[in-house]
């Protein structure tokens, strides 16, 4: 006779053989009991942990196809959660927007949920983006997303290199122009793109600079003579600029380049050509410099594409970059530093004379750089002679060898004649 009736498994009781079903481990129980669920054609015992109930969707699901959420304490189902930014918390959408979580259309966070304390709401695009993606202006008291739209693009702020304002031209009337930029590790321990230095009626701008840290440039500013009006002018924005020239968190990897130009229509080629000879007391005075990466190049001043490190660069629209300056360390160095060069703009481009003469004409200002130590001065005046013979004929003394080996040949090699 056939059986119509089997066992229940779970309630141990016999039921109609219509009623039973074979649970997926195999087991017999009846399909009308609660304790068991059809998924995906597959019946199972609900304590089982092969499925879960979902209550966002009322309906039992396969643990392959949900993931428990902690954060909302129940299971979701694979195709109604999602992680959010940092990885640890899953759930729906409605979920996270309900409990401060923003969705992210930008940046690192993008297409994620962040959570509220690690978003940043930003004014330019009216959303909140990663933390890490949000740029504060210290002038609005805001954040913003777009650099650009920062008030740290102006010259009060640190700007990427290259990007600070574009210089004004303060040179009026003076035959020569000069434009200096004044490198540091940082300015009183600020050294990052965006922080606040300041307004200075000195310089155009802050930028990061990679060989040091940060440089202050300066706008176009006349070079005159001593006493001058426009002299003054310059050492009065000088002084009130001190507390960033005189900064001391500076090193050996930082420079003080000048670049200078002349109003009476000379190319930087011509303008370097004129000046060589002269710059020999340059090359005395900052010597070392001749060993450093950033202006170890074109040493002779005779290349007609010189490197951009070299010592004394030409570059376009009538510029000559004096790259050999050494760290500025205050004030008083820097006034003496622009009265060199307005000599030596001078002696070059206007007078004929010998660089005996010249030499003589910039003896104050080496007497008053070396403060009274006459020994320093003799040394610097002979190697500048040293120099000179090099800039004028090629010729490397044995006192200067160091500073220039990769010109160096035996004296025999070179036809010389000496003239001072």
């Amino acid at each position: 006779m056939e059986a119509t009736h089997v066992e229940c498994s779970i309630s141990n009781e016999f039921i109609p053989i219509e009623q039973a079903v074979t649970l997926e481990n195999g087991d017999i129980a009846d399909s009308e009991l609660n304790e068991v669920q059809e998924v995906d054609g597959e019946w199972y015992n609900k304590e089982d942990e092969e499925i879960h109930y979902v209550e966002s969707r009322d309906e039992w699901v396969h643990e392959y196809n949900c993931t428990y959420s902690s954060c909302m304490d129940e299971w979701v189902h694979e195709d109604d959660g999602e992680f959010d930014y940092s990885g640890e918390d899953y759930a729906t959408s409605e979920w996270f927007g309900n409990n401060d979580y923003y969705f992210v259309t930008r940046g690192s966070a993008d297409g994620t949920y962040l959570y509220s304390e690690q978003a940043i709401y930003c004014e330019d695009i009216e959303e909140s983006v990663h933390e890490n993606d949000a740029h504060f202006d210290e002038d609005t008291d805001e954040w913003y997303w777009d650099e650009d739209n920062l008030s740290s693009s102006d010259n009060e702020h640190i700007c990427e290199y290259h990007k600070s304002p574009e210089p004004e031209d303060l040179s009026k009337d003076s035959q020569f122009a000069i434009g200096i930029e004044i490198e540091k590790v940082s300015f009183e321990g600020v050294d990052c793109r965006g922080d606040h230095i300041g307004e200075y009626e000195l310089f155009k701008g802050f930028e990061t600079d990679s060989s040091c840290g940060v440089e202050a440039i300066t706008h176009i500013l006349p070079l005159d003579k001593i006493g001058s009006e426009n002299e003054t002018d310059v050492f009065k924005m000088f002084d009130d600029a001190s507390d960033i020239i005189d900064e001391d968190d500076v090193d050996s990897s930082c420079g003080g380049h000048m670049t200078v130009s002349c109003k009476t229509s000379h190319s930087s080629q011509e303008m370097r050509e004129k000046m060589r000879v002269n710059s020999a007391i340059i090359y005395a005075l900052y010597r070392y410099r001749l060993k450093n990466t950033y202006c170890v190049s074109d040493k002779d001043m005779k290349q007609n594409n010189p490197h951009r490190y070299s010592s004394i660069l030409p570059k376009r629209n009538g510029l000559l970059e004096f790259r050999i300056f050494s760290r500025v360390t205050n004030v008083n160095q820097l006034k003496l530093r622009y009265r060199l060069m307005y000599k030596l703009m001078d002696y070059s481009m206007n007078k004929d004379t010998t660089y005996s003469v010249f030499l003589l004409s910039v003896l104050p200002i080496l007497r008053e750089m070396y403060k009274g130590n006459e020994d320093k001065l003799k040394e610097v005046m002979k190697l500048s002679y040293k120099f000179k013979t090099f800039l004028e004929l090629g010729y490397v003394d044995e006192d200067i060898r160091e500073f220039l080996s990769e010109y160096y040949k035996p004296k025999n090699q070179i036809q010389t004649t000496l003239c001072v």
